[in-house]
């Protein structure tokens, strides 16, 4: 996972001082780096502009001819989010398909098999604050087991598991599939 720090505002001075930043419509995007102990820390200088904290990742993945893996991207609700990139150029088999800026938490759904038999990886990656201008993104485990065997206390994830399970069996794939619908040509 990465950390985003998105400054609302085109400050051209930010981009000319920080080297790992980058100007888009009405804002900088910087990629936050964390340090040996995983704590990302906001810049002093940036403290007091509007900014929003964003984790990102990636749903990716496909399946080869004995072979799979898969992360699908869900919010906490086990509903699909709406990505801000569907790559459609590039080499896209088993890369990456649809990129997301996510405030605050988001579950990962990873599949990954050998001829069919595999585990689904439920996974919460969570943004807490651990100092005044520090952050962590806390990840912790909500179930793993047999897509099969998965407990009725965490049926509103099914729909992100089987897209789990179909992306790791779609032979080189090229596409996500699992998105909010409104995005997906």
């Amino acid at each position: 996972m990465k950390l985003i720090l998105k400054i609302l505002g085109e400050y051209r001075q930010i981009v000319d001082l920080m080297p790992n930043s980058k100007l888009v419509k009405n804002a900088v995007i910087i990629e936050l780096v964390s340090n040996v102990h995983g704590v990302f820390e906001v810049p002093e200088i940036l403290k007091n502009l509007p900014q929003k904290l964003l984790i990102q990742c990636e749903e990716y993945g496909g399946g080869a001819t004995h072979t799979g893996n898969a992360q699908i991207i869900c919010g906490l609700s086990g509903k699909p989010l709406r990505p801000y990139c569907v790559p459609q150029r590039g080499h896209l088999a088993g890369g990456t398909h649809a990129l997301f800026s996510v405030p605050e938490s988001v579950i990962v759904v990873s599949f990954s098999h050998h001829r069919g038999d595999g585990d689904i990886n439920i996974r919460n990656f969570s943004l807490r604050k651990v100092g005044e201008c520090k952050f962590v993104v806390d990840e912790f485990e909500v179930w793993t087991g047999k897509p099969y065997d998965l407990p009725i206390s965490f049926s509103k994830y099914k729909s992100a598991v089987d897209a789990a399970v179909q992306k790791s069996n779609c032979y080189h794939c090229r596409e996500p599939h699992y998105i909010d619908i409104a995005v997906k040509k």
